[in-house]
């Protein structure tokens, strides 16, 4: 059962709860089903860990030096990857992990991508700085 009602000029759909369950429970397997694939056939290189606060807390949001990832450590997707035709309905996490590690190696470098500065200019002005301080950051998050 389905109800529609107004939010913010926007149309939205009630959803009834059974069919929540049904959706969470989907979703739920079809995350284990991907951990599983993604145990088995691990990308090489690529480490998902969080490192450890003073206070004992987890942390996995770190600070990146990249010319598309700002302050607020989001990161600015390229148009290309929002396009239809490369965001499959069966895009799985590995296959978004993939497009990231992506754009982490080649910065987009349009004007509208420009989230840090800094990283931006040390980028396009002195590679060879910007490729240390990339690997010595990257050193430090292992």
């Amino acid at each position: 059962m389905q109800a529609e009602t107004k939010h913010f000029g926007q149309k939205q759909t009630k959803v009834a709860p059974k069919v929540l369950a049904e959706m969470y429970t989907a979703v739920t397997n079809l995350l284990k089903a991907e951990k599983e694939e993604w145990e088995r056939n691990p990308i090489p290189g690529f480490v998902a860990e969080p490192t450890e606060n003073e206070d004992g807390t987890k942390n996995w949001m770190s600070n990146i030096f990249h010319p598309n990832i700002g302050s607020t450590r989001y990161l600015q997707i390229p148009r290309l990857v929002l396009e239809p035709k490369f965001l499959a309905p069966k895009m799985d996490i590995r296959m978004i992990l993939l497009a990231i590690q992506h754009i982490l190696q080649y910065p987009d470098l349009a004007l509208r991508a420009r989230a840090n500065a800094a990283a931006f200019d040390l980028f396009l002005t002195n590679r060879l700085c910007y490729n240390d301080r990339i690997a010595r950051q990257a050193h430090r998050l292992r």
